[in-house]
C-alpha cells in the first residue's frame, strides 16, 4: 500500500531526525565543558521537534493518540504545533479521503478523553464484523519476547 506523499515526506523527515541525533551523539562523546553543553541542547531542541512530528506523523495515519504515547500531565505537547505540521504533510488517502484539521479537532485528539472514546466505538464494529470470529489478540508488553514468539 502506497501512503499519501505527505506521510513520505514526514517520514523522511523522522528519518533524518534521527540520523541527526546519532550525529550529534557521536560529537557530544569526543567533546569538552561549553561545546559539550551546547550540544546537548541542540540534541534536547532536536528530540523535541521530533516527537512532535512523530506524533503528528501518527495522528495523520489516524492512530489514536493513546496508542502514540503516555505523556505526563506536565509534558504536554502544544496543540498549535502539532496542527502545523499535519496541515503541512495532509494529504488524501483512499481510505479516509481528505481530511482537514482545525485546532479544536488537533485538541480533542491529543486528549485521552478523546482517544478513550473513540476506542470503544473502533471495537464494536470490528465485533459486529463477520470476518472476526476470534477475539483480537491482547497487546503484547513492551520487551516480552515470549509473547511475540507466541503470536508469530
Amino acid at each position: 500500500m502506497s501512503r499519501p506523499i505527505g506521510l513520505q515526506v514526514l517520514r523522511a523527515k523522522l528519518r533524518g531526525f534521527g540520523d541527526t541525533g546519532a550525529s550529534i551523539t557521536s560529537r557530544i562523546s569526543k567533546s569538552e565543558k561549553e561545546r559539550k553543553h551546547k550540544l546537548w541542547n541542540q540534541k534536547r531542541l532536536l528530540g523535541t521537534h521530533c516527537r512532535l512530528h512523530l506524533v503528528a506523523y501518527g495522528l495523520l495515519r489516524g492512530i489514536p493518540y493513546e496508542r502514540i504515547e503516555r505523556c505526563a500531565d506536565n509534558n504536554q505537547l502544544n496543540p498549535q504545533l502539532v496542527l502545523e505540521i499535519m496541515l503541512a504533510h495532509n494529504g488524501w488517502s483512499k481510505e479516509r479521503g481528505y481530511v482537514t484539521y482545525d485546532l479544536a479537532k488537533v485538541t480533542s485528539l491529543l486528549t485521552r478523553t478523546s482517544s478513550l472514546e473513540q476506542t470503544p466505538q473502533s471495537t464494536s464494529t470490528k465485533e459486529t464484523s463477520p470476518q472476526s470470529s476470534s477475539p483480537p489478540p491482547e497487546p503484547a508488553a513492551r520487551g516480552s519476547r515470549k509473547l511475540l514468539q507466541k503470536s508469530v
